[in-house]
């Protein structure tokens, strides 16, 4: 069998498995299996009324924050 240059080295699997088994416990414990489906609080709308500004660039900064929080 030919090397290619993604080969993987066995002793560098492991902890690249143990790191993923170990995200995968805290998803599973903190109960995020869905979290990609969460949508924001505010709306940019609501942002805007809120917070009494325009619509702009920094609207997205403010909901990508939501989302981090």
């Amino acid at each position: 069998m030919q090397s290619s240059e993604f080969d993987i080295k066995e002793e560098a699997l492991a902890p690249l498995i143990n790191k993923y088994t170990h995200l995968n416990l805290v998803i599973e414990r903190e109960r995020l299996g869905l979290i990609h489906t969460m949508k924001p609080q505010l709306d940019g709308k609501q942002i805007c009324d809120l917070y009494g500004i325009k619509p702009g660039k920094a609207i997205k900064h403010i909901i990508d924050e939501q989302v981090k929080f």
